[in-house]
């Protein structure tokens, strides 16, 4: 091979190794090698765990639950609203499932304070409408740094964590309020149940609008 080749073919090797390097540093960013303070997905992911250790072969949260099917009945006033075909008057099927906050599978369920429901309604023009929804009117802190911590503390063995906890995170004591004051339901369909979704409304005139 003529040695007037080799540069470009170094070129090329050292472009690979570039763009591989690259790769691997954004990998490691998002994972917070870089920054071990940075809270990200794994830690979360991590946190979700009881003392007791993770519940093979079940979610991390919310790890006890009933699934259901049925049948979502729109009565076509929603079209007024939003152009999604969910609106439309119709039944459409209905994926769902009741569970309990909290990450042991077999917790009793009077033990458990807070109640969720998911559901997903599928459309024939394949659109899915997903939504989660907690008994509780509101969420118990309001960033994800405030959530982790509150993590941490619940699965922690030292006792004064959850009081440390709440003293540094004095919005903490409204859902600490609402857990002794609301009532205890018999069953699933007696809660009311608040959505942790947001949805932008978009119909038919503001589209024209645009256009």
């Amino acid at each position: 091979m003529p040695s007037s080749s080799r540069p470009p073919l170094l070129g090329s090797f050292a472009l690979i190794a570039i763009v591989i390097g690259v790769g691997a540093a954004a990998f490691a960013y998002t994972a917070g090698r870089f920054s071990p303070q940075r809270l990200t997905p794994d830690k979360f992911v991590a946190a979700f765990a009881p003392p007791s250790g993770v519940a093979l072969g079940h979610r991390r949260n919310h790890a006890k639950g009933i699934c259901f099917t049925g049948i979502f009945e729109a009565n076509g006033a929603g079209s007024e609203l939003s152009q999604a075909q969910v609106f439309s008057r119709g039944e459409y099927p209905v994926l769902g499932r009741f569970n309990l906050g909290t990450a042991d599978p077999n917790a009793p369920d009077a033990t458990v304070r807070v109640r969720g429901l998911g559901i997903r309604i599928s459309t024939p023009d394949g659109q899915e409408w997903r939504s989660a929804m907690i008994d509780p009117p509101f969420f118990p802190v309001s960033t994800p740094q405030a959530f982790y911590a509150l993590l941490r503390a619940s699965g922690s063995k030292e006792p004064d964590a959850l009081p440390a906890f709440a003293a540094a995170h004095p919005e903490f004591a409204k859902f600490g309020d609402w857990a002794k004051s609301a009532p205890w339901t018999g069953s699933y369909a007696e809660e009311r149940f608040n959505g942790v979704n947001s949805f932008i409304f978009v119909d038919s005139t503001f589209e024209m609008q645009k256009l």
